[in-house]
Order: C-alpha cells, then sequence, then structure tokens
C-alpha cells in the first residue's frame, strides 16, 4: 500500500495513508474501538485530505475487509471513486477467513495466530478483540 502511494503520488495524485483508530501509529486501544469508529476515521481522512490538498474530488481505495468500510462509507458520502482491491463480502466473512487460516496455519505459525481464552483473535500481528469482532461481523457490503 506505501508503494500504491507512492507511485500515485508521483503520477500526481494527491494521496493519504492512515492508520485505523486502535492500530499503527494512530491513537486508542482497539479494545475501546468499534468498525463505526472505522467509518469516522474514513470520513475524517477525507476531510483531511480536502483541507491539505485542496482536492474537490476524492477517490477511496479498500483493501480485503477495508473495501466493505469504503463502500459503507462511499455510499453516503462525496467520494467520485471506489476501488475494491480483493474485497471481501461483509466482516462475518473476513473473520470466518481469519479463523480458518489460523486452524489451518503451520505448528510453527501458532504461537502469533491464534485465539486466546478470552476469545481475542491474534493474527498476522494484530489483535482482534471480541467487541470489535461483533461490530465487524455486522458489516456488510452495501
Amino acid at each position: 500500500m506505501r508503494q500504491l502511494a507512492a507511485d500515485l503520488s508521483r503520477l500526481g495524485y494527491d494521496v493519504l495513508r492512515f492508520d485505523y483508530r486502535g492500530t499503527g501509529d494512530s491513537a486508542g486501544d482497539m479494545g475501546e474501538v468499534s468498525a463505526s469508529d472505522w467509518l469516522e476515521d474514513i470520513v475524517q481522512a477525507m476531510e483531511e485530505l480536502r483541507d491539505i490538498s485542496g482536492a474537490s474530488r476524492i477517490s477511496l481505495l479498500g483493501l480485503r475487509m477495508a473495501s466493505v468500510l469504503a463502500a459503507q462509507v462511499a455510499k453516503s458520502s462525496s467520494a467520485r471513486r471506489l476501488v475494491l482491491w480483493d474485497p471481501v463480502e461483509s466482516g462475518q466473512a473476513y473473520l470466518d477467513e481469519v479463523l480458518a487460516a489460523i486452524e489451518h496455519a503451520e505448528e510453527h505459525d501458532k504461537t502469533s495466530n491464534f485465539v486466546d481464552a478470552e476469545g481475542v483473535i491474534h493474527f498476522n500481528g494484530f489483535s482482534i478483540p471480541v467487541a470489535f469482532q461483533s461490530s465487524l461481523a455486522a458489516m456488510l457490503y452495501p
């Protein structure tokens, strides 16, 4: 995604990448975040891009689960284009894929990819708390 953003920028597009609330360099704790908070993050990122670049037309790109989120925002925003990259059909479908990947993981991967006793999913360096899983499961592709 970083390389794609750099390439688009070199072509003259204004680009803004961001970390969702509770992830990466963003504020918040995943234990206190819901999928609807992530929808708000997309809207705020669109506003920020408009503010810093002066762009009047915004396109959204969503990869995998972010496709469902981007599509939700696009249907009620001024987004001009929507690009869905390897989209999933719903939050539940995404969670099912993650759980299936954990179940079929090689034994050496089970130390970093697992579901703990409280039901928190740990996958590829991210933790998905139970409350977030519930809010994500309710997200459907519009």
